[in-house]
């Protein structure tokens, strides 16, 4: 026999009032968790290491440098087009461009000839 009344903790009821329907409840919860990808300035501004009144500030001279503009509709910004932008900034460090195959005869060449191979 439980030593708790219906609803009040009783863990092996799985009822809502017990711990076990709370848990339960909150791994449902968990399960549905959907992580927003797109976002409004202030999040925006955050992700640059602005706040909100700074990036509204930036805005204008990020756009001009092919930030990506907020939805006509919502006024929220894409996060993944943020990062993707960003990363962009700097191609020498982030693989922007599906890496493509050097022609052999350059690079024998370069390397009977003791230069450097990878130079382009």
């Amino acid at each position: 026999m439980s030593r708790h009344p219906p609803g009040t903790g009783d863990d092996r009821t799985g009822d809502p009032g017990s711990e076990a329907g709370s848990v339960k409840a909150k791994m449902t919860h968990l399960r549905t968790r959907v992580d927003p990808r797109d976002i409004p300035p202030s999040l925006a501004g955050r992700r640059l290491g602005l706040t909100e009144s700074q990036f509204v500030e930036a805005l204008p001279g990020l756009l001009v440098r092919g930030f990506p503009e907020a939805d006509p509709t919502t006024g929220m910004f894409d996060l993944d087009a943020i990062d993707a932008w960003r990363r962009g900034r700097h191609p020498q460090l982030f693989l922007t461009s599906p890496i493509q195959a050097r022609d052999a005869s350059t690079v024998v060449s370069a390397r009977l000839n003791g230069g450097n191979m990878w130079a382009k």
